[in-house]
């Protein structure tokens, strides 16, 4: 495994997250994730949110401890069905939380580096649903979802999603959008 190369920026999670979600559907072309990093929104304000015709997986990332511990008191963290997402993930630094403090059908995901994350030996990945709905939230907030793919759809239309190489389009990251003159800026997608 790579040496260790100390805590990572929330920046950093969610570039590593969104990289993770998209690695882990990769293969299904037939209907591949679109994947929307700190979108901006209403209430839940989701970190990424990743979609597809049929399925939704929200992954909350924290950097510090204060902040995981911050977020569990949400109102949408305490009530389930007030929140998005189908499978529901935290990726955190090494140390901010246990598998133990997860709330009920979270699963835990820990950044090693910025190309590694810790997988626990119970994990289902996002694209595999014959878990038993052992981790599966069927009842949430599928407004707040419409909203966030109607956002997601809405740029798509009107040319205003971020510009990113042509092999990986569906990727979001909002800070960055195509608008009178525009800007490019390149996320790493692999592993450098």
């Amino acid at each position: 495994m790579n040496q260790k190369k100390g805590k990572l920026t929330h920046k950093e999670l969610c570039l590593l997250g969104a990289r993770w979600i998209f690695n882990e559907s990769y293969s299904v072309e037939k209907d591949p994730w679109r994947i929307l990093i700190e979108p901006g929104f209403r209430e839940e304000m989701p970190d990424i949110f990743a979609f597809n015709k049929y399925h939704s997986v929200l992954i909350e990332c924290k950097a510090s401890r204060a902040d995981f511990l911050a977020d569990k008191k949400e109102p949408f963290r305490q009530n389930p069905q007030l929140g998005i997402g189908q499978r529901r993930f935290y990726l955190v630094n090494e140390g901010v939380a246990s598998q133990e403090e997860m709330p009920d059908r979270w699963q835990l995901l820990i950044a090693y580096d910025k190309n590694t994350i810790l997988l626990p030996e119970d994990y289902f990945p996002p694209t595999s649903w014959d878990c038993g709905n052992l981790y599966d939230f069927n009842i949430r907030n599928a407004t707040n979802e419409i909203d966030l793919m109607w956002s997601w759809n809405y740029r798509k239309e009107h040319d205003c999603l971020p510009v990113f190489p042509v092999e990986r389009p569906n990727l979001i990251h909002p800070g960055y959008w195509k608008q009178e003159g525009w800007l490019e800026k390149n996320i790493p997608l692999e592993a450098t």
